[in-house]
């Protein structure tokens, strides 16, 4: 039983680097492409936010549907969505184009993350669970610590349309990984059935899902600014693709340190999401008055290393009080709170981009993450934790 866990959790975690390698190969180049396409400040705001509004609803689906079916199988069919969407951005050639491949890439992604996550946290013990999702973030983040470089060196090299097909390739091999290992793993396991009894809405409203949601929400939209606006913003200040992909892979450093250390702090989780919310706003604050390549560099290392924390430890503190055979639909509500962040963050950071200053969004950003911890303390005063 014991090496039939760690084989399960290897393969999902070599899988998850594999899938990382081709999204940070790609992701980071997409803004890239559309200043190539001649998109504004507000139409790269718009692709950003198209590629994830769909995120919003879509992991509830898919976490309602990994309680019902096997786990592993809705992966890899997660995983092939994604192949098809990384590879279809080669297509697009105007910019309505690449907002319609991206309104794919937001229902791949929908059909990946929410099921990965369930997976590891139905396999998990709820003691090991902040170490065996940060081991997973960490996997992922390798990932984006390579892709990243990778593409924008790619990119230069044979051009932006090739690199997107050519990152299609590590999701190939994830797929090929969950087809061989993790299905037959998951299979011996067994698949949790969700009783009639069970009133899903009641345990839901036990948790601390919704309590967590501002700390959530603005997290996944300072993320996802600084994935949809940030790197255009470099390109047009004359920074190379491959200077790009190399100053995002230091964010990626930087979470795989604090992605690894996150069970540290599990049993102080409230008090932790309050520090790091606030070291996400110095590093909001840093890249707004940035006008050197330093002060980027640090402001995207803070930034890098306070995600990495705030991911695992929201996710443990929102899944507490959820029923072992709700987990997916938990992490499905979890994940539809990011989505929002995901969604709104880009169209809401490219308006002010275009409208007033381009890192205007930051100081915003900034400033919410100051007044994050007033929500947070409703959990500390209920909860005794922290």
């Amino acid at each position: 039983m014991l090496s039939s866990s760690l084989k399960l959790y290897s393969a999902l975690y070599l899988a998850a680097f594999l899938y990382a390698l081709g999204y940070g190969a790609s992701v980071y180049l997409i803004p890239v492409y559309a200043t190539y396409l001649k998109a504004n400040y507000y139409e790269l705001g718009l692709i950003g936010m198209v590629g994830s509004v769909l995120y919003i609803f879509f992991p509830l689906l898919s976490g309602w549907l990994s309680d019902k079916v096997n786990k592993a199988h809705m992966l890899s069919v997660g995983l092939v969505a994604n192949i098809i969407a990384t590879s279809a951005i080669a297509l697009a050639s105007t910019v309505p184009e690449l907002l319609i491949v991206r309104v794919i890439g937001g229902l791949a992604i929908g059909f990946y993350w929410p099921i990965i996550e369930a997976l590891i946290a139905d396999i998990a013990p709820e003691v090991s669970r902040i170490s065996k999702i940060g081991s997973f973030g960490a996997a992922t983040t390798l990932g984006m610590i390579i892709g990243p470089p990778l593409g924008g060196v790619l990119a230069q090299v044979l051009g932006l349309r090739q690199t997107f097909l050519l990152s299609s390739l590590p999701m190939v091999a994830a797929l090929i990984v969950v087809l061989s290992f993790v299905i037959p793993a998951y299979k011996m396991k067994g698949v949790v059935k969700v009783a009639a009894s069970v009133n899903a809405s009641n345990s839901l409203q036990a948790s601390n899902l919704f309590k967590v949601a501002p700390i959530v929400v603005t997290y996944s939209a300072f993320f996802s600014t600084v994935v949809s606006i940030l790197p255009g913003y470099l390109s047009l200040r004359g920074y190379l693709a491959s200077e790009v992909g190399a100053l995002f892979s230091l964010v990626s450093v930087a979470r795989v340190i604090a992605l690894l250390s996150s069970h540290k702090v599990g049993g102080r989780d409230v008090s932790a999401l309050i520090f790091f919310s606030l070291t996400l706003a110095l590093s909001c604050f840093i890249m707004f008055f940035s006008e050197t390549l330093p002060l980027y560099i640090l402001s995207l290392i803070i930034m890098g290393f306070s995600l990495g924390f705030i991911f695992p430890l929201s996710f443990n503190l929102a899944l507490k009080g959820i029923k072992q055979e709700l987990l997916g639909r938990g992490v499905g509500v979890y994940e539809s709170i990011l989505g929002v962040g995901f969604a709104g963050g880009p169209i809401f950071s490219g308006f002010i981009a275009e409208s007033i200053e381009p890192k205007a969004p930051y100081l915003i950003l900034g400033l919410l993450c100051v007044f994050i911890p007033l929500s947070l303390r409703r959990i500390k005063d209920n909860s005794g934790r922290g």
